[in-house]
């Protein structure tokens, strides 16, 4: 369901924190989806409606973290990074170092597939205005039971 604040012809995207995935919508009107790698519980993707603007959109782009401990990192040319939070550094983009979409994987950032990222980044381009919202929440995996009956399954029909 769109947020409140994006309104009913805007670009947005959903990253689900418990499924793993993002969704990319026009308006009400999914266009695409991903598995993603979020923040592992270390280093959390803080959910929040976030905007990404057209002075934080890069088509690569040097990033590291966790200096002076072991698990630092340092990668150049990641690719299609769309910042959404100044004040943590998280981003969207591509991560060519793994391939475990649709499991918690970062440092905080949304992490996609390399082509994944570039469609993204792209799509979000097309528009002539390059910002767009970010909608970061963790659905309630419970919320299947509130409508169906385990019991008696066409209980909710």
């Amino acid at each position: 369901q769109r947020p409140e604040d994006v309104g009913e012809d805007e670009f947005w995207v959903e990253v689900d924190l418990y499924e793993q995935t993002l969704a990319a919508y026009e308006g009400d009107q999914m266009v695409f989806a991903t598995l993603i790698s979020s923040g592992l519980n270390r280093w959390p993707t803080y959910q929040g409606l976030y905007n990404v603007d057209a002075d934080n959109r890069f088509v690569a782009r040097k990033m590291s973290g966790a200096e002076g401990q072991v698990d630092y990192y340092f990668v150049e040319d990641v690719p299609h990074t769309m910042y959404f939070d100044l004040n943590t550094g998280m981003a969207l983009h591509g991560a060519y170092w793994h391939d475990r979409f649709g499991y918690k994987h970062s440092h905080g950032c949304v992490n996609m597939p390399p082509q994944d990222s570039e469609w993204i980044y792209y799509w979000s381009e097309d528009r002539g205005d390059t910002d767009f919202f970010v909608y970061v929440w963790e659905s309630d995996p419970t919320g299947y039971f509130d409508r169906y009956d385990p019991v008696d399954p066409f209980a909710g029909a």
